[in-house]
């Protein structure tokens, strides 16, 4: 089954955000929980990704990754989450949590990096 999130994105680069429409799982994978999001800060490195300055931004582009929320339910092997817990998630979304750089709890600079944006994938 999938869950639909309606949101606002720009779909080309330079574009007007307009009503856009995607579907993920409808339950968390292993190890990822899903988080209904309350406030979300968009600053001016959303606008550069909209505007794909850097030359990296992936189209339909749903801007905004400072994120704020709620745990609304949470995938197997999960232990340090529960449903209702306050959330946030800043720029980087997941990594390998292998490399020599996670494995010494420095995640932030996995040459895997997922991002909210500007990376592959729907969340």
């Amino acid at each position: 089954a999938a869950l639909r999130i309606d949101c606002f994105a720009a779909l080309a680069p330079g574009q007007q955000l307009e009503r856009w429409a995607y579907e993920v799982d409808a339950a968390p994978a292993d190890g990822e929980v899903d988080v209904e999001i309350t406030h979300c800060g968009v600053c001016h490195s959303d606008v550069h990704q909209i505007d794909n300055a850097w030359g990296v931004a992936q189209f339909p582009l749903v801007p905004g990754h400072e994120i704020v929320g709620r745990v609304i339910a949470v995938g197997p092997g999960v232990a340090r989450f529960q449903v209702g817990d306050r959330a946030a998630i800043g720029v980087q979304r997941n990594n390998c949590g292998d490399c020599r750089c996670c494995r010494a709890g420095l995640e932030n600079v996995c040459p895997k990096i997922l991002k909210t944006y500007a990376g592959p994938g729907n969340d």
